[in-house]
């Protein structure tokens, strides 16, 4: 950090005790890594309920920022929320066990207007819904894209991943509950060609599925790389 202090941890630079000169081909791949599962899938704002009643007078419930591990989870905080208001008649969610699907019925109110991203959440092809019975068209999910912890460094030759050719070290699935310190060491490594023999700093950076860089909130990122030297192959 006295180096770098620009440095987070989904993207930071290291600086090693001494320059490394190779010689020859090298490779090098991930070998562990410990991460904190501390991000947020709900910030400030970004889940929100608003709904207008028959006097023409709006109302908003609010999700507070955080981690909501299931739809459910989501469902369950907003018609708390509703209730502390003394709403028990208006609107209901719910949530489907068999088929994961949300639902939706409007009474007594003009109509429900929810947040694009709570929207996203719940499997819903729409932001308003005037009185009804509804039921979302797709499954709900959460996970906002961090399913899959996506390791780059410059360092390695790049690939192609999807349509663009990167330099990516490996793809580490998520795992764990909101708050663990999880840990993954690979008894197989996936050895990418160096495209540097000289170096000092490995810059490492962690995305999710969309390309965004892992929002981890709290914690620490540790990293643990292996280099060996290529096995030269002949053809006879």
């Amino acid at each position: 950090m006295d180096y770098f202090p620009n440095n987070t941890l989904a993207s930071f630079t290291t600086r090693l005790p001494e320059m490394l000169d190779l010689d020859g081909s090298w490779e090098i791949g991930l070998a562990e890594i410990q991460y904190p599962h501390s991000w947020y899938n709900v910030r400030i704002n970004e889940v929100w309920v608003l709904f207008t009643d028959r006097h023409h007078e709006q109302h908003v419930l609010v999700l507070p920022e955080g981690y909501y591990a299931s739809p459910k989870r989501i469902v369950k905080a907003l018609e708390a929320m509703k209730h502390q208001k003394g709403m028990k008649k208006g609107f209901s969610l719910g949530m489907s066990e068999v088929d994961h699907k949300a639902t939706l019925w409007v009474r007594d109110l003009s109509q429900v207007i929810i947040s694009p991203l709570l929207k996203s959440f719940l499997g819903f092809d729409k932001l308003n819904f005037p009185p009804g019975d509804y039921k979302a068209p797709y499954v709900a999910d959460v996970t906002r894209g961090v399913n899959s912890l996506y390791v780059y460094c410059p360092l390695v030759e790049p690939r192609m991943v999807g349509d663009a050719q990167v330099p990516l070290l490996r793809i580490v699935p998520v795992a764990g509950r909101d708050g663990e310190m999880m840990t993954r060491a690979f008894d197989h490594i996936q050895y990418c060609p160096l495209v540097l023999r000289r170096f000092q700093t490995v810059e490492i950076d962690i995305r999710d599925d969309t390309g965004v860089k892992i929002p981890f909130e709290r914690g620490r990122v540790v990293v643990t790389l292996h280099c060996r030297k290529r096995k030269e192959s002949y053809l006879e």
